[in-house]
């Protein structure tokens, strides 16, 4: 194994020169001491080039990588959730007295899929929801995950739910001509209220989105101003009753769909009713791609809370959620020593791993031949797709590096894949912690590190 043996400092940056990358060319650039990296060989394991990498760091959303690698260990790369509909007796004549339906966090389900429930539910027979319609949400816990950030309404800071939509988030359309404004709020229901203060006018577009909650409902106050003849554009912003905001839009649906319904929507528990069918989502490997891709954080949450309710019982909590990913390590062998996970997504400055076990993780995903392919492709390319697609990468890693990225202030990671001169793959992990640099800078000195690695040829 070789470390570095010696420490330049110029100007900004520190250069750690390795006995290795003196005899092999490549030079590390890694600003010290706050930081780590660790990079060795896929196929045995054999370390190329180290430093800290046993310090544990924060790691941002590369967290993701841990739930991401457990998840599919645990449920399998094919696992479907169900979301399950009841009445309180079998349909009669297309008609249900009560329609009641229990979510079990499917982090898929948005208006295009609800739209298709709605759609399979009237060709199974449904006409007509003589009563209400109650939402079982009880497969979670009504907590919010630790470390999300409380009064922050950005969509990456959504509530978790047994009965999600649209990552529990609305969507604000939004254009202009050369006079008015146009608003428009998806999905379309009783339940959100728009009220638009946005005017045309200004050299820049400055746009201030707040959901209040209502006692029937929730308000979605639009403000700033708009530059004129702006092509339409979508923002978004979290809900903070997810139940009643899934409840409303399905009523909205079936509605629009012809199923006749006047009733309210409650939220309640499943207990004796009868149940009539089950929805499936898409399959657990394309919603880990989703979440690894485009770093989603609502997604993390959802399979974290998930995963522990299906092994310690309901409701999913994020504390059971973090014992089975610790477990799953444990039980593929990699040392937990110095991890602590506060959640699943990496939206904390609390959580810490070190760049080996990150490694550890990378390389059991490439070594399960039941999660190998899925696994890897849930990772970002570079400059084709997800987080990687937009960083502005040297063009030798365009199509080649397969990573994830992870950011907070201050903070930047990044852990993959990539192919060196011969072929052979070299697994990665980078933290770079408490640097003043800014996030360009600390990307640059990710993708020097990478491009080393991607010219060297492994030790016969």
């Amino acid at each position: 194994m070789v470390r570095p043996i010696l420490t330049v400092v110029l100007t900004f940056f520190i250069f750690i020169y390795s006995t290795h990358a003196k005899s092999k060319g490549p030079q590390s650039i890694v600003p010290d001491p706050s930081s780590s990296y660790y990079a060795v060989w896929a196929k045995n394991g054999e370390p190329i080039v180290a430093q800290n990498e046993r310090v544990p760091l924060n790691p941002a959303s590369n967290v993701k990588l841990i739930t991401s690698y457990c998840a599919m260990k645990e449920l399998g790369p094919k696992h479907r959730f169900e979301t399950q509909f009841f009445g309180d007796q079998p349909l009669q004549n297309g008609q249900l007295q009560n329609l009641w339906v229990k979510g079990f966090g499917d982090p898929s389900m948005v208006n295009e899929s609800l739209f298709a429930v709605v759609d399979w539910l009237k060709q199974t027979g449904l006409k007509k929801i003589a009563g209400d319609i109650y939402i079982d949400g009880s497969y979670f816990d009504s907590q919010g995950y630790p470390g999300r950030q409380e009064n922050n309404e950005r969509a990456y800071n959504a509530p978790t739910s047994a009965t999600p939509l649209n990552f529990n988030s609305a969507e604000v359309q939004i254009q202009s001509d050369r006079s008015r404004v146009y608003v428009k709020l998806l999905p379309e229901m009783e339940f959100l209220k728009l009220e638009s203060r946005i005017r045309v006018g200004g050299r820049r577009t400055l746009i201030r989105i707040n959901a209040n909650p209502l006692k029937d409902g929730e308000a979605i106050v639009v403000s700033g101003q708009l530059k004129p003849n702006v092509a339409a554009f979508s923002l978004y912003r979290s809900i903070s009753n997810p139940s009643e905001f899934f409840g409303n839009a399905l009523a909205a649906m079936m509605k629009q769909s012809g199923i006749e319904f006047n009733g309210s929507v409650k939220t309640g528990t499943v207990t004796t009713q009868t149940l009539l069918w089950k929805w499936g989502s898409k399959p657990l490997n394309a919603i880990v791609a989703d979440m690894n891709k485009f770093s989603n954080n609502f997604i993390a949450e959802q399979l974290t809370k998930y995963l522990g309710a299906q092994k310690f019982g309901p409701p999913g909590t994020t504390q059971k959620g973090i014992a089975v990913l610790r477990d799953c390590l444990a039980k593929s062998g990699i040392d937990t020593a110095n991890l602590y996970l506060e959640n699943g997504s990496g939206l904390s400055y609390n959580n810490r791993t070190t760049a080996e076990q990150l490694v550890s993780v990378l390389r059991a995903g490439l070594k399960d031949p039941a999660i190998r392919n899925e696994f890897i492709d849930s990772l970002s390319v570079a400059g084709v797709d997800g987080t990687m697609k937009s960083r502005n990468v040297p063009k030798a890693l365009e199509g080649v590096l397969r990573a994830k990225t992870g950011s907070l202030n201050g903070i930047s990671s990044l852990a993959g894949y990539i192919p060196s001169a011969n072929g052979e793959v070299v697994v990665f992990a980078i933290l770079m912690n408490n640097t003043r640099k800014s996030l360009w800078e600390m990307h640059r000195l990710q993708d020097n590190l990478v491009l080393q690695w991607l010219g060297l040829k492994i030790d016969r």
